[in-house]
């Protein structure tokens, strides 16, 4: 066997005893997060098992604490506010790449997944085959709004149901004294309708585009019909004082009883909170409603609502 040059030996042997002390040295780490991750807790401690994995933050014989910031916005479990900032998290001590149970302080941003339900009362005028406008103060509502349902961020998903009631003054001609006339009313009219819409926001904080489904029916001859429509909507802000919001739909096609519709509803109002003055999650609603359905194929004639309600609202402050 031949033996190598001392010179080329000697090399040999360098490299090996240089691999070899590479290898023994702490392997750098860094810190991450075994599922379920970190969950919103506005300053308390959150228990949770961080793992060391090998990394690029520092040698572990040297750096004994690790900044630890891992994107949990990601994961779903800690929002983003309005701003779009995101909660943070303080450093994690801890030394080597071994598994360490740590308590977690997560720093909440402020934000609160809205849900609110609103009732309200007011004035409306009817236009349709039973009245020619005339007003009347049997307008009742309700709207509810829940952002990001089912924990899938920034959705919203939200109901507007209306009874509007009015007289039939189709009936026959009364009179009522010194040659002056009145029509008889021969039955009170009573149309409720129920939306519900679905969508994504595309301006954070603001405007939303949306899917919608409205059902209408009446205690008249007039077929019940449905359909479905698409719409845009800007949620009150509930966070703030004062409020502005809006929804607009449309439907090509509302139909049913073989009767066929063409429809846009609409709702433009503004919200007070009293939370402030009550100490409690209260809020006044003001909005003007409206509710038009064009005549597409075979019904008696076009549907108008229009009016003015008021009503008190709730807002719910659980997180989702």
């Amino acid at each position: 066997m031949r033996r190598l040059p001392a010179g080329l030996l000697g090399t040999v042997l360098g490299i090996v005893a240089t691999c070899a002390s590479v290898a023994a040295q702490p392997a750098p780490c860094r810190w991450v997060a075994k599922p379920p991750y970190v969950q919103l807790a506005d300053g308390s401690p959150v228990p949770v098992l961080a793992i060391a994995v090998r990394g690029t933050l520092g040698d572990a014989s040297v750096v004994p604490a690790y900044a630890w910031n891992p994107d949990l916005t990601r994961h779903g479990r800690v929002h983003a506010g309005a701003t779009g900032t995101d909660s943070s998290i303080v450093t994690v001590s801890g030394g080597g790449c071994t598994p360490v149970r740590v308590a977690v302080l997560v720093y909440g941003d402020g934000y609160v997944a809205q849900r609110s339900v609103a009732l309200d009362y007011g004035a409306s005028q009817a236009h349709d085959e039973f009245d020619a406008g005339r007003g009347n103060v049997g307008t009742l509502g309700a709207h509810a709004e829940i952002g990001d349902p089912f924990d899938v961020r920034r959705t919203w998903l939200s109901t507007d149901v209306r009874s509007i009631a009015y007289l039939h003054r189709a009936g026959a001609v009364e009179n009522v004294g010194d040659g002056e006339t009145s029509e008889r009313p021969t039955f009170d009219v009573r149309d409720t309708s129920a939306e519900v819409r679905a969508g994504a926001s595309v301006v954070r904080g603001g405007l939303v585009a949306e899917i919608a489904f409205l059902e209408a029916a009446s205690n008249t001859t007039r077929p019940s019909v449905a359909g479905l429509g698409i719409g845009i909507e800007v949620p009150p802000a509930l966070s703030q004082t004062f409020s502005a919001y809006g929804a607009l739909s449309y439907y090509p096609n509302v139909s049913g009883g073989g009767v066929r519709y063409r429809a846009v509803r609409f709702r433009a109002g503004a919200t007070l909170s009293l939370l402030p003055f009550f100490g409690h999650p209260y809020y006044l609603d003001v909005a003007a409603i409206g509710d038009r359905r064009s005549d597409a194929s075979r019904a008696p004639a076009s549907v108008r609502f229009q009016g003015v309600v008021v009503g008190l609202g709730y807002r719910l402050g659980s997180r989702l």
